[in-house]
């Protein structure tokens, strides 16, 4: 399921006892540092990064519903060459090259961010 829910941008999550789908953007939260109850012997918040190189390219095959099933591909190279190499990622359902288009984007934004714990 996982090659589809990122097609979709979607995530799965536990409501009312059942699985739903619901958008993977995540909600945001903001707390201001003085509202913390920080310790005196740990330090305050940390800064944690990805260190991984982005791809340069995203390869993504599925099944084309436009030319009789037949496996399709598309390709999508990101806007400078990082040295990240490429990804190839199986998009197991019937679409079009738009959704696998889509796909191939979000592989190419990798998990780029930094994050506040």
């Amino acid at each position: 399921l996982a090659p589809l829910l990122d097609a979709f941008d979607m995530a799965p999550a536990e409501r009312d006892g059942r699985v739903a789908l619901i958008g993977a953007e995540p909600p945001v939260m903001t707390v201001a540092l003085d509202r913390l109850a920080l310790s005196d012997e740990e330090p305050g918040p940390r800064r944690d990064r990805s260190l991984e190189t982005r791809p340069d390219v995203a390869r993504v095959r599925f099944i084309d519903d436009g030319n009789d099933y037949q496996t399709g591909s598309v390709v999508v190279r990101g806007p400078v060459e990082s040295g990240g190499g490429g990804v190839d990622r199986d998009l197991p359902a019937v679409c079009g090259p738009a959704l696998a288009s889509a796909l191939a984007r979000r592989s190419l934004q990798g998990t780029g961010q930094d994050r506040l714990t």
